[in-house]
């Protein structure tokens, strides 16, 4: 997949294969002509007029034999992270209908909703389409098999940093991990707050509200998803950390940018936990402190019975 910005305001559509073109929340597009012919424009407006009342805020037809062309439609008072969910969003949308040689008219936007709205909207693209593939052979195949086998006969199941990035990976755990959101590896003490969640044997032992000291050591630890997914998380329970402020003074509570301050997540039924900071290295106070120790001794205790 190839992906062209341009940063022109003017661009017609015969030459190109597939471009992608800002609109309003009703999908009226600034200065037609720029992109369409009288033609084009025609038929533009009676696609549109068949979609009036779409939810969807990505579309896409066939404007000529030739071209593709996806409308995307921007909300008033977008904020820097809406823009980067709305990139995100139209990666999976170009992904899921497999188009190739892509290009992003910039001169279609009518008024900038935020700083450098290009360079977000890209970048929410280049997060979405990172992949963790350095686990992935044909060797894990069974692996992999296999415990999604163990899972489905009702295993429980502790997927921690890069056992994290796997389950994800394997779609066994929704969303995705990308780079540290300053782009740097980190290695530190974080501080966890149990979430009000779903029965869990990794939970159970815990109230909500209580915190747990555990470090964290990555590099690709930021969690990101959609906001559909991040609305189902938080209704369905499915959240089991976030950071936590250890102090009101503290700012960089957050290790590494996940959205919501999510550090775990939940399987739907509770049993699977992928979670970036490591209990197995806070199990001796040597090594600063043993909560780790108590969250992987309950959590066994409740798992064996």
């Amino acid at each position: 997949m190839t992906i062209q910005v341009v940063y022109k305001n003017k661009a017609k559509s015969g030459n190109q294969d597939v471009i992608a073109v800002f609109a309003n929340e009703k999908f009226q597009i600034k200065n037609t002509s720029d992109f369409f012919s009288k033609n084009e424009t025609s038929s533009l407006e009676r696609i549109l007029k068949n979609k009036k009342n779409t939810k969807e805020n990505i579309i896409s037809f066939n404007i000529n034999e030739k071209t593709t062309v996806i409308l995307i439609s921007l909300k008033k008072d977008l904020k820097s992270f809406d823009v980067e969910n709305l990139g995100a969003v139209f990666y999976n949308f170009i992904k899921k209908n497999l188009f190739k040689n892509l290009s992003i008219i910039t001169g279609s936007i009518k008024s900038k909703p935020g700083k450098d709205f290009i360079g977000r909207f890209v970048h929410g693209i280049k997060l979405k389409s990172y992949e963790f593939n350095i686990y992935k052979s044909k060797k894990t195949k069974n692996i992999i098999k296999n415990i999604k086998n163990h899972i489905s006969r009702g295993g429980a199941l502790l997927g921690v940093c890069n056992g994290f990035q796997i389950l994800i990976e394997a779609n066994i755990l929704p969303g995705s991990l990308v780079r540290n959101k300053k782009l740097l590896f980190t290695c530190r003490e974080t501080t966890l707050e149990v979430q009000d969640s779903i029965q869990s044997p990794f939970l159970s032992s815990f109230n909500t509200g209580d915190c747990l000291n555990i470090p964290v050591a990555h590099n690709e630890g930021n969690y990101i998803a959609n906001n559909e997914l991040l609305k189902e998380l938080e209704n369905n329970g499915r959240i089991a950390f976030k950071y936590k402020k250890s102090s009101e003074i503290e700012t960089d509570y957050n290790p590494n940018g996940s959205l919501n301050d999510i550090a775990g997540i939940l399987s739907k039924n509770g049993r699977v936990l992928g979670m970036m900071p490591h209990p197995e290295r806070s199990i001796n106070s040597l090594h600063g402190g043993t909560d780790g120790l108590k969250f992987l001794t309950k959590s066994i205790e409740q798992i064996v019975g």
